[in-house]
């Protein structure tokens, strides 16, 4: 018996033939994902004699069968479909039968009386019938429920490109920054924009943020950080003060590495981890960022986030490539050119969009 994956939507087919297949953007995997809601080591899929595990690697977004979120692994069920945020799904599992026992099945099909041929085709007829009258009354609910008495989009704003280009000019305009204007970049924020705002787990990290927030700001006030960088702990675990990468070692509310905890002055070690302390971490967060603000400039705030996540050495690489320092030092010249990690790209993005939408939830529910 042949087991795949099935890619949505191209129905591109890969074949499980490893007794352990990973999944995840790391190059290690054994199917690879470039997409930014997928981490670096995903998920694996365990094939136990003839029967395959689904095993969620402590992912950042989760793992889905069939919208729901598993909490550790799961036994498949041919047609089953395996999504790796809560929105979009991207694999169908395929077990298929021996040639022999098809060729079997097949023959059974074309003997039947035709009298059960009809029946049969009768039934899947009522079927899809049943279930286009259930999508046409859902589709019909949905227009009622998001449109007010006049017939107008309640939620305009939430998908307008243009509210969405306001807020991001006012934000790089609010730090003196330069920045990229195109339809690219604003099409990439409202993409990420709707995901959050669909996907419970950032209802879930706004609660979690209200027990950190008073005493994230009293700290960021002393360290001269500015607010909007809080946000950042909100990519990076969700405000989960125990949240822990096994893949990468990083850990904590900010999740800091191990060697950038201690240059900041919190005990990692075998018996004992300050980066699970919320305050102190949050202070060696801090502390960081203003490391970060004072290298890159407060004008370039995009570059502070930037490398928040792919570390100042990475970034300060990059801006050596730059041609005209006077004219080009910034995120975006680094942005348009690949001098920087797809991942940081999306990265930098995906931190405008949350601070966009949470600073104007008003505009934005």
């Amino acid at each position: 018996m042949n087991s795949y994956l099935i890619l949505l939507p191209s129905n591109k087919k890969i074949l499980l033939n490893k007794q352990v297949t990973k999944i995840g953007r790391n190059q290690e995997n054994d199917i690879i994902i470039k997409n930014s809601f997928v981490s670096k080591f995903h998920c694996e899929i365990i094939n136990s004699e003839n029967d395959y595990i689904i095993k969620d690697l402590s992912s950042k977004n989760g793992t889905f069968v069939n919208g729901d979120k598993i909490q550790s692994e799961v036994k498949l069920k041919n047609h089953d479909v395996l999504t790796f945020n809560s929105t979009k799904p991207m694999f169908k599992f395929i077990s298929e039968e021996s040639s022999s026992d098809a060729e079997n099945i097949l023959e059974s099909f074309y003997t039947r009386p035709l009298k059960k041929l009809n029946d049969y085709i009768a039934f899947r007829l009522k079927y899809i019938i049943l279930i286009s009258a259930f999508i046409f009354i859902l589709t019909g609910l949905a227009l009622y429920i998001f449109r007010d008495k006049n017939g107008n989009d309640k939620y305009s704003a939430y998908i307008n490109e243009d509210i969405i280009y306001k807020k991001y000019s006012e934000l790089m305009e609010k730090f003196g920054e330069k920045y990229l204007t195109n339809h690219e970049i604003i099409s990439k924020i409202r993409k990420y924009i709707i995901q959050y705002n669909s996907d419970n787990t950032y209802k879930i990290s706004m609660d979690n943020r209200k027990k950190y927030i008073d005493m994230i700001e009293d700290i960021f006030k002393a360290y001269k950080v500015p607010f909007e960088l809080s946000y950042l702990a909100l990519i990076e675990s969700n405000y989960n003060p125990k949240s822990y990468n096994k893949y990468s070692g990083a850990r904590g509310l900010w999740q800091l590495m191990p060697e950038t905890a201690v240059q900041y002055g919190l005990i990692v070690n075998k018996k004992i981890d300050e980066r699970t302390d919320p305050v102190k971490s949050t202070q060696a967060a801090a502390a960081y960022l203003h490391n970060l603000i004072s290298i890159f400039g407060v004008h370039s705030f995009t570059l502070t986030i930037a490398a928040f996540n792919v570390g100042d050495g990475t970034i300060m690489y990059s801006l050596k490539k730059i041609d005209d320092p006077v004219k080009d030092r910034n995120f975006w010249y680094l942005y348009k050119n690949d001098l920087i990690p797809d991942e940081t790209k999306e990265y930098v993005l995906k931190a405008l969009a949350i601070i966009i939408m949470s600073e104007n939830r008003e505009l934005f529910k």
